[in-house]
């Protein structure tokens, strides 16, 4: 599956694919771990390690340290197709048909949370909150969840709000939202969407020009169908 990924390291310097490095860091999320040097603590020894060895032909499950200088040389792009391409498969097989509005729309829902927070500049990128006389920096993402009636919450796309220092204005979730809503749509051109925005609060412009296949409604309009 992570074929499509491109690993550019020096291949004679390689320990551990790409397929084990995703396969990590898919583990730590599914287990819970709150960081990266948790790995070592619970998932490389015991059975884990056994298990590992025998999946992927490597030494041991690999540090947490290892996942973050490995992926720092990958491009997130590469990535984010491989999520649509799983989630288009998802629908392809219509395995997720059942669970649409209206025997029509596939309902995703979009939020942003933060990622980082701190007292001093973490980078160029940072984005900043003033409160009190006191200066926030922080970084944040916003995620797109193909969700069901159930609880099931797919992941399908993710947005960095990030300043690039081209605008006089920072950027912020509604900016973020409307760069999404096109990258979807690019991706699904066809496909119904209802496409609920916490962030947007239903508040979409009209030159933005999405097609049929994205609807935004607010919140109340959701709690009314």
């Amino acid at each position: 599956m992570f074929s499509r990924i491109t690993d550019p390291r020096n291949p004679k310097k390689v320990t551990y694919s790409v397929n084990a490095l995703a396969f990590t860091a898919v583990l730590m999320f599914m287990c819970g771990l709150k960081a990266r040097r948790r790995i070592g603590f619970l998932l490389r020894g015991g059975r884990c390690a056994d298990q590992f060895r025998e999946l992927f032909q490597a030494p041991n499950c690999p540090h947490g340290d290892t996942l973050n200088d490995a992926f720092a040389l990958m491009d997130p792009a590469e990535f984010q197709s491989l999520v649509c391409w799983l989630v288009y498969c998802l629908i392809r097989k219509k395995v997720l048909y059942p669970y649409r509005l209206l025997d029509r729309y596939f309902v995703i829902a979009i939020d942003g949370t933060w990622t980082l927070k701190r007292k001093k500049r973490h980078c160029a990128k940072c984005l900043t909150q003033k409160k009190n006389g006191k200066t926030t920096y922080y970084h944040m993402v916003l995620e797109a969840k193909l969700v069901t009636p159930d609880g099931f919450a797919i992941p399908l796309f993710t947005e960095f709000v990030e300043n690039t220092g081209n605008d006089s204005k920072q950027d912020c979730e509604l900016k973020a939202f409307y760069r999404m809503a096109k990258k979807i749509n690019a991706y699904f051109p066809r496909l119904p969407q209802f496409c609920h925005n916490v962030a947007a609060s239903g508040f979409v412009r009209e030159d933005l020009k999405l097609t049929d296949n994205i609807k935004s409604y607010s919140s109340h309009v959701l709690k009314r169908l």
